[in-house]
């Protein structure tokens, strides 16, 4: 019977198993290897080449001739919860990032390790920084402090705006000089990139910076249902997508949820609310 790829994945009964006849896509920028063989002792690959690749005589075959290998696909924003574990798995995700909600503590995450876990591996924030406005330099420090003592795997800051942006900066010099990266919302993505965001989650963090001072305050006074018409000017946007992309930036776009608001039907619900 042919195995899963998950159960390959994750079974431990074999000291030596080889993957045989597919084409492996290695993610990396190299060229396919077609008829390939991979040999696996244990939980870890020991090596991959074309089909004259040599291994162990006593090992377990796995013909996937016909089909395709890749790495495990990482989803970098996920609202997680245990009985998605099968899903991700079974499309192929083997990792995911939390943002929060829930925290995902350390043992929670550790047991994601595990090779027999019906799970992707789960890297957490555990739980946002609670860092607000009022706060001073050294609250903030204090703060990161607290929050570092739960072994976080990232950071993810409140949202960024003209109000927080300094206690936002100095959160983001703490993160970084414990290693870690600061992932997040914002309302003005380049300013929240000066301020040391390392991941932009959502296109709408560019939105508001490409609005004319009368469109943000129509927005944010409720004139408008949703940033995504304001993504139009593609030009302009385009230039700051590239621009913090140049400065090693990046960015979960969420295009579905970002650009859904440009459809006609969309349009429609924006002339009622007027």
């Amino acid at each position: 019977m042919t195995r899963t790829r998950t159960e390959i994945a994750c079974s431990t009964q074999f000291f030596s198993s080889l993957l045989k006849g597919a084409t492996v896509i290695d993610g990396l920028g190299h060229a396919p290897v077609s008829n390939a063989v991979v040999v696996i002792e244990g939980e870890k690959i020991k090596s991959l080449g074309g089909k004259e690749t040599s291994y162990p005589s006593g090992a377990t075959v796995i013909d996937l001739s016909g089909k395709f290998v890749i790495p495990g696909l990482v989803d970098d924003h996920v609202h997680y919860q245990p009985w998605l574990g099968e899903l991700f798995l079974n499309h192929g995700v083997t990792s995911i990032f939390v943002p929060g909600n829930p925290n995902y503590e350390t043992p929670e995450r550790e047991a994601s390790y595990r090779a027999d876990a019906r799970s992707p591996r789960i890297f957490s924030t555990a739980g946002r920084l609670p860092v607000t406005p009022t706060m001073t330099h050294e609250q903030v420090d204090e703060t990161v402090r607290e929050w570092l003592a739960k072994k976080p795997d990232y950071a993810s800051l409140s949202v960024y705006n003209e109000r927080s942006a300094l206690v936002y900066q100095w959160a983001a010099e703490a993160v970084h000089e414990a290693g870690l990266m600061v992932f997040g919302h914002t309302e003005n993505a380049p300013g929240s990139i000066d301020a040391g965001e390392d991941a932009v989650e959502h296109l709408w963090g560019f939105a508001e910076a490409l609005m004319t001072p009368e469109e943000l305050n129509g927005f944010r006074s409720g004139k408008y249902l949703h940033w995504g018409l304001f993504l139009k000017e593609s030009a302009r946007r385009d230039q700051m997508i590239e621009d913090a992309v140049r400065r090693g930036i990046y960015l979960n776009p969420t295009l579905v949820y970002e650009l859904g608001s440009q459809s006609p039907v969309a349009q429609k619900h924006e002339e009622i609310r007027i």
